[in-house]
Parts: structure tokens; C-alpha cells; sequence
């Protein structure tokens, strides 16, 4: 379940305003995680060193949806994912936009990522780590 409030600066809830979701879910290939150089999730191939910050995964699924808030300014939207491969990733990013009153609008963002498993393994070799701890 992903959730946007909405509300004014002054904390007052932006109640009974119109919320349009962008929904959009991708293959995940490859997917870093922030923070963790070196660390590659999903299916993975290679990749010249030129091209790895350019990686962008095929669209699955998109979706456009039009809601209101409720009175306290929320509103929700549950995603669920089918169908994903054992050895593949999802990336799934929820958009929300919302206007005020005098249509200034506003927006949040929330990706997650989707693999079908309960465990998952690392590894990390000895020149890499050293690597990573002189940077």
C-alpha cells in the first residue's frame, strides 16, 4: 500500500482534492542499490563501464489513476505485482499528484523493488572490499 497526504504549509489537510497516480513498474535488471557499491540484484549481465549509469530498465506496466483524498488529505493505492520470473526484478514507482486550491501542484515519489525470494546472497571479493573501504 502506498500512501500520499497531502496537506498545507501550515499543516491543515488538503481534504476532498483530486489525486492522479502514475504508476509504473520496470525489469529491475542490474538494480544498485544506493550506497552499496559493487552489490548488483536480479538478472544481471554484462555491461561495458561506459554504459553502467545509464541503465535503464523495459517498462512492464503503467498505470494512470484518478482518486480523492479523504478529510484528513490521504489518500492509497495497493500494487500488486504477478507473474515475476524466480531469477528477476521489479522496480515499481508510485507517483502522486495532487493540487491546492489555486492549482499550485505537488507531487511525491515512492520506488520499491520487487524479487521473488526469501533469501539473497552477496558476495564481495577481497580486492573489492579494499576498494571500497579506501574510498
Amino acid at each position: 500500500m502506498v500512501t500520499a497526504t497531502s496537506a498545507y504549509y501550515t499543516g491543515e489537510p488538503l481534504a476532498y482534492t483530486d489525486v492522479l497516480w502514475h504508476v509504473r513498474a520496470e525489469d529491475a535488471e542490474g538494480f544498485q542499490p544506493p550506497g552499496w557499491l559493487g552489490f548488483e540484484f536480479g538478472r544481471s549481465r554484462w555491461r561495458p563501464w561506459f554504459f553502467r549509469s545509464v541503465v535503464k530498465g523495459e517498462e512492464l506496466a503503467s498505470e494512470v489513476l484518478s482518486a480523492k483524498s479523504d478529510a484528513d488529505g490521504k489518500h492509497g493505492v495497493e500494487i500488486t505485482v504477478f507473474d515475476v520470473p524466480a531469477d528477476a526484478s521489479v522496480s515499481v514507482t508510485a507517483q502522486a499528484l495532487v493540487h491546492d486550491v489555486q492549482r499550485q501542484a505537488f507531487a511525491g515519489t515512492s520506488t520499491v523493488w520487487v524479487h521473488p525470494s526469501n533469501v539473497f546472497v552477496a558476495c564481495v571479493s577481497k580486492r573489492l572490499r579494499r576498494k571500497i573501504r579506501t574510498v
